[in-house]
């Protein structure tokens, strides 16, 4: 007999998660877009049963970085781009300093 609720876990999340994190998303927008909590997410990426979902994650959030310094890199000599904001935000979530 298993306890608690039954997971809403399916096996198309880790897709829809790494089509978010590549454009740049964050945990927190997958966890709103799979209709979970963000503790959620963090479980799944722990639980061994699930390590399509873990591994997935990893390479999400990578490729969500590379995403953000492209945008960095490709608007370099746009003067409408706010550099300041994207320093900014780049230090936030990166730690940048």
């Amino acid at each position: 007999m298993s306890k608690g609720r039954p997971t809403k876990y399916d096996s198309q999340m880790p897709v829809i998660a790494y089509q978010l994190l590549s454009q740049g998303g964050s945990k927190r927008e997958v966890a709103v877009k799979l209709g979970i909590s963000l503790e959620t997410l963090y479980k799944w990426e722990k639980d061994p049963n699930k390590v399509e979902f873990s591994e997935t994650i990893k390479k999400g959030v990578t490729a969500a970085k590379a995403w953000w310094l492209k945008q960095g890199r490709i608007h370099l000599d746009n003067p409408k781009f706010n550099m300041r904001l994207w320093c900014y935000f780049m230090k936030a979530r990166y730690g940048w300093r």
